[in-house]
């Protein structure tokens, strides 16, 4: 536990303790690691799964204790074999589905400027940039070009930093808060530092507005990360090409971004109808005028 607090996000870790405390420490938590089987390993599978833990949820369980297996291997603490190899670890397609349509994009906007105005400026910067909530939050005022019109990224998931435009929306907002800037960064914490994870406010704002209610397919969820997905949802529907959509976000490879492929419907009819047009001028041009 000690090494991942210090090699890893606070985020991964504190999720990676939760698992540990509540599902993987009552199966295996007491039994040395040479002791451990596949056995025990399938049933905290089961017993996750009676609990209606999500798919994406057992692999995560799953591969803190490969983890941990690992670890002990390379600092010759254990000499068998990763158990974890023999077990099937569950797949599912965790995509998440959900996007916002503009007029609920506004209700939001709305609601969350009446409880908390930094969500609301970093929930715009989202929604327009489509950034992760951790480049949100690492972003400062070195990396806001006013005179270009550009919001620099540079700690990106993938370490490819992207310069953005700002949308009219993004630099009136940016405008205003470097008004009373108090910190390099331009959403500090309330004690002026980096910040760790989004505030409990946006879910609450979301479930007030009832849009998670009786949701259980987690893909349909409404979560800070649906508003990077809606933004490149939005570009997609625009007509906007997938490659750029892909250097917008800052995939890594462009499968990523073809997931928005079948928002862009307009675009398989306009090259069915340009191959038609094709046809159609080829034989034409096997007619002969016999007058």
């Amino acid at each position: 536990m000690e090494s991942a607090k210090t090699n890893k996000t606070y985020k991964a870790w504190d999720t990676e303790q939760h698992l540990y405390n509540k599902w993987i420490k009552h199966i295996i938590g007491g039994i040395p690691l040479k002791d451990i089987s596949s056995f025990h390993l399938e049933k905290l599978k089961k017993k996750m799964f009676d609990a209606g833990r999500a798919s994406r949820s057992v692999a995560y369980a799953l591969a803190v204790v490969r983890q941990v297996f690992n670890f002990a291997k390379e600092n010759d603490l254990f000499f068998g074999t990763n158990p974890v190899e023999k077990i099937k670890v569950p797949r599912k397609d965790n995509k998440r589905i959900r996007y916002l349509t503009y007029e609920e994009a506004e209700t939001l906007l709305e609601k969350l400027q009446e409880r908390s105005p930094d969500l609301h400026d970093m929930a715009l910067l989202a929604l327009h940039c489509g950034p992760r909530a951790g480049e949100i939050f690492a972003l400062t005022w070195k990396d806001i070009d006013f005179e270009q019109g550009l919001v620099t990224f540079r700690h990106t998931k993938n370490g490819y930093v992207r310069h953005l435009p700002m949308t009219n929306q993004v630099r009136e907002m940016l405008k205003y808060r470097e008004l009373t800037k108090q910190s390099e960064l331009v959403f500090p914490a309330r004690n002026g530092g980096k910040r760790k994870e989004i505030s409990n406010s946006f879910e609450r704002v979301i479930t007030n507005l009832g849009w998670n209610k009786d949701v259980e397919d987690s893909r349909q969820k409404i979560v800070f990360h649906t508003l990077r997905h809606t933004c490149a949802s939005w570009l997609v529907m625009a007509g906007v090409p997938l490659y750029t959509v892909k250097e917008y976000l800052g995939h890594q490879k462009i499968s990523q971004t073809e997931r928005y492929a079948h928002l862009a419907p307009d675009s398989l009819q306009q090259a069915t109808t340009a191959l038609n047009n094709m046809g159609k001028k080829k034989n034409e041009s096997k007619v002969v005028n016999l007058k």
